[in-house]
């Protein structure tokens, strides 16, 4: 049986894409819905917390945004697809470690680590 998404993605991954659009050149859901090949009505439902995208669905997202390495990883954090324990480490220093009791602040801060 597949692994489920983190349930509290449903709270961190809304603003991370919304983040990741204006990051990208203030791109539009219909914009990224077409380059990614995910779906307009699924992007919405991403962005308003009424559901997280599976991992394919995830795939092609980080796809569509160019995300490499640490913040591909960060991006399947946020959509809740990585297991506990998983770290993120950008030139051997971890900047994000999941916990399992809470998962927007470790978000938040490798977001900030990472654009920094």
């Amino acid at each position: 049986m597949p692994r489920q998404a983190n349930p509290q993605a449903r709270k961190v991954f809304p603003a991370y894409m919304k983040q990741m659009r204006a990051a990208y050149d203030a791109i539009t859901q219909e914009q990224i819905a077409f380059k990614s090949g995910v779906t307009l009505s699924s992007i919405q439902k991403y962005e308003t917390g009424q559901s997280v995208p599976a991992p394919t669905q995830a795939t092609l997202l980080a796809d569509a945004f160019g995300l490499k390495g640490p913040a591909r990883g960060v991006f399947f954090m946020a959509a809740g697809h990585a297991p506990p324990g998983s770290t993120v480490v950008v030139e051997g220093e971890v900047v994000l470690e999941l916990d399992e009791d809470d998962l927007e602040a470790p978000i938040i801060h490798a977001m900030s680590s990472l654009a920094a």
